[in-house]
Parts: structure tokens; sequence; C-alpha cells
């Protein structure tokens, strides 16, 4: 089943806190795994909260896909 609308919300707050929280303290990207699932423990260091907020309040799918669209964001910006 899809994620309504509010799931959707909470989904993208936990994602941009969490990428905020990448960059404020400086955390390779490169070393986060993306099929991580919200059970696994986390790869990020000092955002592993944040990062497991984001696994549980995102389908799977999508948390894979937020990880890895910043790694290519990253590499292309490199």
């Amino acid at each position: 089943e899809a994620p309504n609308r509010e799931e959707r919300r909470r989904c993208w707050k936990a994602r941009d806190e969490f990428l905020a929280c990448l960059e404020a303290n400086k955390i390779d990207v490169f070393g986060i795994t993306a099929e991580s699932t919200a059970a696994s423990e986390p790869t990020s260091g000092a955002c592993g909260k944040l990062e497991l907020a984001m696994r549980k309040a995102c389908p799977a799918a999508w948390a894979s896909y937020f990880i890895t669209r910043q790694q290519i964001e990253k590499r292309l910006a490199e």
C-alpha cells in the first residue's frame, strides 16, 4: 500500500533532518549503507538516530533511494 499524504510528509521531514545532519557533521555519505532497514544498526555515526527515524518513517525502497541519490549527487559535485 502506498503511503498517504501524512506518511509522505513524515518521511520527507525525516529525510530532510537526516540529510541536514550529515551535512552539518560533515559525515561521508559514501560510508552509509543504502540497503539497511529500520531494524539495522545505523551506519551514519553521529546521525544514527536520525537515520533510523528516516528508515522507520519511509518505505525501505525510498530510504535506500534517498541515500543512493545523495551519494550520486556528491559524486557528481566532485
